[in-house]
């Protein structure tokens, strides 16, 4: 049986892994500053899901399945995600392929590159691991928003495998797709997700909507009971 996108969002919601802002509700209730700075309507913390083996196996089954009815008609040689929260979904989606569909598959992640802190010309992430010509590789990210983490996996293993014989899956496997709009997804491909939410986020050189009707922005990690209205 299929899971719809609100069961897997409630999963998440019960597990004190995310929170949307309530339009429909206070004015002023808080709303979040991610890490970029950026102001938000909305928050995922998948590693307070992840951390449960019972509830990562249960959305495994169901991504495996989605990924199959997709472009796993060929196998996977690697599946490959970015650091850090994505190690724990990349790594439970590759054990569960290696049942399903290839007993000799890889896991692997590309590492942050510090350098990209100081310097935005450099690469956000460093490969160390090879990749050998003409393996298929599948990215695996337990949360997309923007898209550029997933664009930079693929550029860091391209430039430490130069022999330009990797064949990338066509899609990419999601847990929760968090775009800015429908056109964001759009432009980049296929991304086979758990559930999809549209979540906003505003610069702060802008003026942020929330901000102006008075509601005050908090940092989700910190604040995460004022933010949500539950206790820690």
């Amino acid at each position: 049986m299929s899971l719809s996108d609100e069961y897997v969002l409630a999963l998440y919601e019960r597990a004190g892994a995310s929170w949307f802002f309530e339009y429909t509700g206070s004015p002023i209730a808080p709303h979040a500053i991610l890490t970029s700075g950026k102001h938000s309507d909305g928050y995922v913390d998948s590693r307070k899901l992840l951390a449960s083996p019972r509830l990562a196996t249960h959305l495994m089954y169901e991504l495996v399945r989605r990924l199959h009815k997709s472009s796993l008609s060929d196998g996977v040689d690697i599946v490959a995600s970015s650091a850090y929260s994505a190690i724990t979904f990349g790594y439970e989606l590759a054990r569960h392929l290696a049942i399903e569909v290839n007993p000799d598959i890889r896991f692997e992640f590309v590492e942050k590159n510090p350098a990209f802190e100081t310097d935005k010309s450099m690469p956000r992430f460093i490969c160390k691991f090879p990749v050998p010509e003409y393996a298929k590789v599948l990215r695996a990210e337990e949360l997309i928003t923007t898209f550029e983490t997933t664009g930079a996996v693929r550029d860091a293993v391209e430039l430490a495998n130069p022999h330009g014989r990797i064949r990338w899956n066509p899609d990419v496997a999601c847990g929760i797709l968090r775009p800015d709009s429908d056109r964001a997804m759009m432009a980049f491909g296929d991304i086979i997700y758990l559930a999809k939410k549209i979540v906003k986020n505003w610069d702060p050189a802008d003026l942020c909507p929330l901000c102006a009707q008075g509601s005050p922005a908090l940092k989700p990690k910190s604040y995460w009971a004022e933010l949500t209205g539950k206790a820690a």
